[in-house]
């Protein structure tokens, strides 16, 4: 390959390492972020209304499903 192609290819490998790791950065606060509301809720159970809590478990077991949807899109 000429050193322009050369040039192109390694700026192509670089650009997906950093949108690679730009992705399980994003996926890491998002489960942290995940984990925190989780004992937020946890911890509050006592001054939530059945509804309230119905719904934030639903809100919850989404976010859940989003990260494993992710998880495997990403190949994390």
């Amino acid at each position: 390959m000429s050193k322009t192609q050369d040039k192109k290819a390694a700026r192509l490998l670089e650009s997906k390492a950093f949108v690679r790791e730009r992705r399980i950065n994003q996926f890491a606060y998002f489960e942290a972020n995940l984990e925190a509301g989780k004992q937020l809720m946890d911890s509050n159970k006592d001054k939530l209304t059945p509804e309230e809590l119905v719904t934030l478990e639903k809100e919850y077991e989404a976010s859940v499903a989003t990260l494993e949807k992710l998880r495997q899109e990403w190949n994390l």
